[in-house]
């Protein structure tokens, strides 16, 4: 017989989006990224955020 657990949904994504963040920063001082790329790239980034909580349904958010 199988048991049903419960599970959490743990992805946060504003952590993702730091972390993401903070490797395209570190690619940018480490000279991997010109100024136009690192920009370029910030924004992709933002929108990738910004359609991520458009996917979620919200149910975990806390109200402000």
């Amino acid at each position: 017989m199988l048991q049903a657990f419960a599970m959490t949904y743990n992805f946060d994504p504003e952590r993702w989006f730091d972390m993401e963040s903070a490797a395209l920063e570190k690619a940018f001082r480490e000279g991997a990224l010109d100024p136009d790329a690192y920009e370029a790239a910030r924004e992709a980034l933002q929108q990738k955020l910004e359609a991520l909580w458009d996917r979620l349904d919200g149910s975990y958010r806390l109200p402000v």
